[in-house]
């Protein structure tokens, strides 16, 4: 039986033997969590959509719960486990989409960015993360003084790139269009 099958309650009862294998173990499987919260969120926002109010500050665990472990398991595989970036990158990505104003993931989407060398796009995660840094209501997504020193800097080493490349873009330009090809083959540049 799939997750989809299951009831709220028979959820609620994952997500407690989860939390007890966490507390055995001394470690999250963040990839069933994952789901099981997003299945829990899927349903719950069905219930709230049918004009079923009392669930609401349930679907508000449950969605502070999501991002609690998309952002965790994208830091976790960014750096601990197999280096997996692409994976990272898609449950960092997932957690802004549940919740857009998130600076710390957004700040690791800016560092991922950059490494792949995307710097018009790490520039607008970095800007995002500092923007809505000082607007986050929750203080576990807040940046440490480290991070927005970290971001300031590389928002502005991403931009001197970003200009680096525009430079010798145009310098490879102006040197084509001064140079002339004569009937022999021979280039001349004036």
């Amino acid at each position: 039986m799939s997750l989809g099958d299951k009831t709220i309650e028979e959820l609620e009862e994952i997500e407690e033997e989860l939390n007890e294998q966490e507390e055995e173990h001394g470690f999250s499987n963040y990839s069933m969590k994952i789901d099981l919260y997003k299945e829990m969120y899927r349903k719950l926002s069905q219930l709230v959509r049918q004009h079923n109010e009392d669930v609401q500050s349930s679907l508000d665990y449950v969605k502070r719960k999501l991002i609690y472990c998309l952002i965790h398991y994208g830091t976790y595989l960014k750096t601990e486990y197999q280096k997996d970036d692409y994976l990272a990158r898609s449950c960092l990505e997932e957690a802004l989409k549940y919740d857009k104003g998130n600076p710390l993931a957004a700040y690791r989407l800016g560092f991922l960015s950059y490494k792949f060398n995307d710097y018009i796009k790490a520039i607008q995660y970095f800007q995002q993360a500092l923007d809505h840094d000082q607007y986050h209501k929750q203080h576990l997504y807040q940046l440490n003084e480290q991070q927005q020193l970290n971001a300031h800097l590389y928002l502005t080493n991403c931009a001197l790139q970003i200009a680096k490349e525009t430079y010798e873009k145009n310098e490879t330009f102006t040197v084509c269009k001064n140079t002339r090809y004569s009937e022999a083959g021979v280039i001349t540049t004036f």
